[in-house]
């Protein structure tokens, strides 16, 4: 009887959540605002909020490489559940300023901009403290390093990215990996990063600040790790 009283009260929560937004059309952003990172850096970064519910909320965070495009079709999914949902362009990417140095300052470097961007969100008037992250791919390397820095985030959803960068992404075997790599570094006109990764073709100390495996102990979240052969 506890266990289909817990089901049945679940289930009355997320149909009053779902009422605040529903028949809503495309969500559009709350606002866009430029982050400031820790060097002073800014980053165009996009919230969404629902819509007739009281806040402050608990956010979504998803830190993309491709641009903030996907914004209202996540915040469609996000929103009905009483969550703010956070988009951010990375360093050097979209409307952020800086330079893009392929993941270099999202983790547990001299700049670190996933904790920062948390930060951020945790001291938003709309925020309740609680922030988690989801997306895949480069989107879920972003997600990685915060974690492997020791970001104060409660749940991570990460979709087909590698745990650590030289053996799983750069060189698999020890084979430089041209059409997972290479060929991505020359789409994102990241020719500079190829190189500086082929000056390194063996496990050393650069490769270390690509290794979220060795810095597990600093993850505080659960998170879901999503792969597939």
């Amino acid at each position: 009887m506890r266990k289909w009283s817990f089901v049945a009260a679940s289930a009355v929560c997320v149909t009053l959540l779902l009422s605040c937004v529903a028949g809503a059309e495309l969500p559009s952003p709350a606002g866009t605002v430029m982050v400031p990172m820790r060097d002073g850096v800014e980053l165009e970064t996009d919230y969404y909020l629902p819509a007739g519910c009281d806040g402050p909320y608990p956010a979504i965070l998803a830190r993309s490489v491709y641009g903030r495009e996907m914004g209202p079709a996540w915040a469609e999914q996000v929103l009905p559940l009483g969550m703010a949902l956070v988009i951010q362009d990375t360093r050097g990417r979209g409307g952020s300023g800086g330079e893009d140095r392929a993941f270099a300052d999202d983790g547990w470097g001299e700049r670190q901009d996933g904790v920062d961007t948390v930060d951020w969100i945790r001291e938003e008037d709309w925020s309740n403290g609680a922030v988690g992250t989801r997306g895949g791919s480069a989107l879920g390397l972003t997600q990685l390093f915060l974690a492997a820095a020791g970001a104060d985030v409660q749940a991570q959803f990460i979709a087909v990215a590698a745990s650590e960068f030289y053996g799983q992404l750069a060189y698999q075997g020890g084979v430089w990996r041209k059409a997972a790599v290479e060929n991505w570094l020359e789409m994102q006109g990241l020719e500079h990063i190829k190189e500086r990764w082929q000056a390194h073709p063996a496990y050393d100390a650069f490769w270390r600040d690509y290794d979220f495996a060795s810095r597990a102990s600093h993850v505080t979240a659960p998170g879901i790790h999503f792969s597939g052969w």
